[in-house]
């Protein structure tokens, strides 16, 4: 009978040991999401300012064109100051398709780490799913349980 005493407390233990593994497996996954959820907020801070940034071009590059009519409408001699804001609008435009280019890379990764964090969040959520709690009353009376029926096998 101490013999079944003993084996039942290290299947015990040995459950106990289980859950705490799990436990700590999740609490990793979740500090994982966590950190991920930090860079995911970096690179969406990134991406706002570079979409401040085009937004501020995009002024510039209204406010340069506004001049340049200003220009050709005002001056019809000053030929060469007209090509000289046209090019100067041109730069601002290829600078823009770049900040959109960056723009858009930044975008990317931020799904990139939003899928990510989907499929983590799916994952603790299969894996808390799996839990059961049980009071200390149910795990006791399972053991007395388990002990009788063993006992009654014993005596017969």
């Amino acid at each position: 009978m101490a013999d079944e005493v003993k084996k039942l407390a290290e299947r015990t233990s040995k459950s106990t040991d289980e859950i705490a593994k799990k436990i700590q497996a999740n609490q990793k996954e979740t500090k994982s999401a966590v950190v991920k959820m930090k860079e995911s907020r970096k690179v969406a801070a990134a991406a706002i300012e570079s979409t401040d940034e085009a937004g501020a071009a995009l002024m510039q590059i209204v406010q340069t064109s506004e001049n340049v009519m200003d220009m050709v409408f005002s001056i019809a001699s000053a030929a060469e100051e007209q090509s000289a804001a046209t090019e100067e609008v041109s730069q601002t435009m290829e600078q823009i398709a770049g900040i959109m280019s960056q723009n858009f890379v930044l975008s990317e990764n931020v799904k990139g780490v939003a899928d990510e964090l989907v499929a983590v969040s799916a994952k603790l959520s299969i894996q808390v799913g799996q839990f059961q709690l049980r009071t200390a009353d149910e795990d006791l009376n399972d053991n007395i349980s388990d002990t009788n029926e063993e006992l009654q096998r014993i005596s017969v």
